[in-house]
């Protein structure tokens, strides 16, 4: 089994997939500066009983970029439980050298795709380090606050 075709991840994201961020802030332990933190996840979650797709899933979209995909372990990228299996990317450089071409490239559609320009706004944001400021971070967190079942329905 493979990847028919490149629509079909996008198809398939749109259902299964989620554009996710991690936020945090804390005051610095030698300093009153705050610490501020943002990582961008991308991941796809499914039943164990699909750990196969999975794993074609991370294969496919690691061999996108053979740069970047040389020097990790695909075992890095899927995470399991009892339960579940999830392909996550969560290194910045896959994030903008990876999933962010690709689904320019082969566009999601639909409530899913509002996601993903939300999430680019993000990458952006960490991509010129402006989350490090006060200002940039309020930005990303309010970004935030409007993704995924936060989003206003419309």
């Amino acid at each position: 089994m493979g990847i028919p075709d490149p629509y079909w991840v996008s198809g398939f994201t749109s259902g299964d997939g989620s554009f996710n961020l991690h936020v945090s802030e804390r005051k610095s332990k030698v300093s009153e500066n705050m610490h501020r933190k943002v990582v961008l996840i991308f991941s796809i979650c499914l039943h164990s009983r699909d750990e196969a797709v999975i794993k074609i899933l991370v294969a496919y979209f690691k061999s996108l970029n053979v740069q970047v995909s040389a020097n990790t372990k695909s075992s890095n990228h899927i995470y399991k439980t009892e339960k579940t299996v999830t392909l996550c990317f969560r290194k910045f450089s896959d994030i903008v050298n990876i999933i962010i071409p690709f689904f320019d490239k082969h566009p999601i559609e639909g409530q899913k795709s509002l996601d993903f320009a939300d999430f680019k706004k993000i990458a952006e944001i960490v991509k010129t380090k402006r989350h490090l400021t006060p200002e940039g971070y309020n930005k990303v967190v309010t970004i935030n606050s409007t993704m995924n079942l936060r989003r206003p329905w419309t």
